[in-house]
């Protein structure tokens, strides 16, 4: 029997009232603080920030302006987790972008990852161009080269199976409506969902020729810390799964 237990996480969702988001920033992705984007201008207490893809004055957290915070569902990650083999050709993008270990019957862990934005501003990327983005990829699309890291460790401690996985689409997907952000123009908004469904390509681990016994399924947003957040200890979430 597949199994799993997790550690809830509390949701923050903050909201308060300039320009729309959909320009270039300043910097990639947009955060802190733009005050040239807010008319009229922010009081000096306050921070120019994008908030639901627009610029909006927010009042400053310790002193610093609002960020935004990614965090994973551990509940929903619970909730999809499924054992199963698919079988893999050597041209399968799968095999190509190096989602499987190798062609032919792999055993494959899979799990949705819900993405919330929990912090006091929009996480804004723009569109899939420049140097943050390759592609076009085996799938045709362009994507940022990490966005989470799978990885299966044993009760000692020792990763036994790891996945990268691409940042294709970074978008409001839930709630389903008043989302500012596609895959056309990236983003999360906060308050907002990023969702990968299990039937997603690449969204598993393969865990082919690892015995039966209990292990610890890590997932971890932006583990090369290329995004801002207001924290990064919340990034990576971990639960016991236990592999027939």
């Amino acid at each position: 029997m597949l199994a799993a237990r997790y550690v809830s996480a509390a949701i923050l969702l903050v909201t308060l009232a300039c320009a729309p988001v959909r320009q270039a920033c300043d910097a990639e992705p947009c955060v802190g603080d733009f005050p040239s984007r807010c008319a009229p201008a922010c009081e000096v207490t306050d921070c120019c920030v994008p908030r639901a893809g627009r610029y909006e004055c927010a009042a400053r957290e310790r002193g610093a302006c609002p960020l935004p915070n990614l965090v994973v569902d551990r509940e929903r990650a619970l909730r999809g987790l499924t054992l199963d083999s698919v079988s893999f050709t050597a041209s399968d993008c799968a095999v190509v972008e190096r989602c499987v270990g190798a062609p032919g019957l792999r055993k494959l862990l899979r799990f949705p990852v819900a993405v919330t934005n929990t912090g006091g501003a929009d996480l804004v990327l723009g569109a899939p161009v420049g140097p943050a983005f390759r592609g076009p990829t085996c799938y045709g699309t362009f994507q940022r080269p990490e966005f989470a890291r799978f990885r299966l460790r044993s009760t000692s401690g020792d990763v036994l199976a790891e996945a990268i996985k691409p940042g294709a689409c970074l978008s409001d997907d839930e709630p389903r409506d008043g989302g500012t952000y596609s895959c056309d123009f990236q983003g999360l908004s906060a308050g907002f969902s990023d969702l990968y469904g299990i039937n997603v390509e690449c969204q598993w681990l393969d865990v082919t020729g690892i015995p039966s016994g209990a292990y610890r399924l890590e997932i971890e947003l932006d583990s090369g810390r290329q995004l801002t957040e207001a924290r990064t200890n919340d990034n990576l979430v971990s639960l016991d799964v236990t592999l027939p």
